[in-house]
Formats: C-alpha cells, structure tokens, sequence
C-alpha cells in the first residue's frame, strides 16, 4: 500500500463487499424517494394530512426509521426520513435503491453559514465535498455538479408553484464542529 491518501483511491468497481440488500427483505419500495432531512415529528405531521401505510423498516443501532408509501392525488411514491450526517444518510439510501428507489428528491431543514431568512428555499447547483462518503462513489474532487434534468425538472415545478428559491452552493460535511476559520473564510468568500 503506497503512503497517499487511502480515501483518494477511488474503485470504480460498483460491487461491495456487502451489499445493502443483504438480508434479501422482500420489500419493493416505489421507484420516487422523498427523503426527508427533517425531524421526526414534522414526518408524522405530514403523515397526517395524506394517506400512506408502512411498508419497510430499515433497522440500525441509533436509527430506526420506517419507510412509507404516500398516495397523494392518486400518486404513490416513497417516504423516508433522512438520518444526519453523510454516512448514515448513504447507508440508508443504498438500501432504499436496492429495494427499488430511482430518482430521490432530498429536502429538509438545513444550516448556514451567513445570516438568511428563516424558511427560504435553496436549491444546491453544486457541492463542495468536504466528507469522506462521496469518495466511495465519484472520483476525488473539490466540487460535484449538480445540475442534471431532474434538478432542472424540479426548478420548474417550483417556478409553476410561485415559489421563491436561490441557487446556492453547498458544503458537505461530516461534522461542522471542528471546521476552522481558513477552510472557512475559503468556502464562503
């Protein structure tokens, strides 16, 4: 093993060692994810307002979230809440896609580095990648572009909506607590 970086030799092998459907559950989760980056009781206030029924549980240690079926006006997609943090969050999603998921719309409560309005609408263009997991998944990089058709899809449906939003760049993160003033002063300038 050469002295670099470990986590910059990326394997383009999409094979894992374990694979997240390991346990071969027999769920078949509905091709659309939202997934959810909220707390817990806004999922269940949510639930409230639509029809849905529980149809999968993804189990860990500290996480335990169930997965939904939502019918909205004769639609059903996937539901999920989203744990915190990079890892978690892809474990579940890993998992979630093996059981069917396609396309994932992630939204949720989010920070910030300068002072904003509370509930604005942001949309992430971009991604500075300051965490371990998307090394597992993409070539090293400083950034990832985010722009595809689906988040051009998603910008129009909100336009139709009359929403406001902002096209931002955003910082991934394992941990916000041991950022320092440079890398800081960096990113936001």
């Amino acid at each position: 093993m050469e002295e670099e970086t470990f986590i910059l030799d990326f394997d383009n092998n999409h094979h894992a060692v374990l694979e997240p459907n390991f346990e071969q559950l027999p769920y078949k989760f509905h091709s659309r994810l939202l997934y959810a980056f909220v707390p817990k009781d806004e999922l269940d206030k949510f639930l409230k307002k639509y029809p849905h029924q529980t149809i999968g549980h993804f189990k860990t240690i500290s996480f335990q979230p169930s997965v939904y079926e939502v019918n909205i006006n004769d639609e059903k997609f996937t539901l999920c809440q989203a744990p915190m943090g990079a890892p978690a969050a892809v474990k579940l999603l890993d998992w979630l896609i093996d059981y069917g998921v396609k396309q994932i719309l992630a939204f949720g409560n989010a920070g910030a580095l300068n002072d904003l309005p509370e509930n604005s609408m942001f949309v992430p263009v971009k991604a500075i990648r300051d965490e371990g997991t998307s090394f597992h998944y993409m070539k090293p990089g400083k950034f990832v572009d985010l722009k595809s058709d689906f988040l051009d899809k998603i910008e129009g449906i909100i336009d139709q909506l009359n929403y406001s939003y902002e096209e931002i760049v955003t910082w991934t993160t394992d941990g916000f607590l041991g950022k320092h003033q440079g890398k800081l002063h960096n990113f936001v300038s």
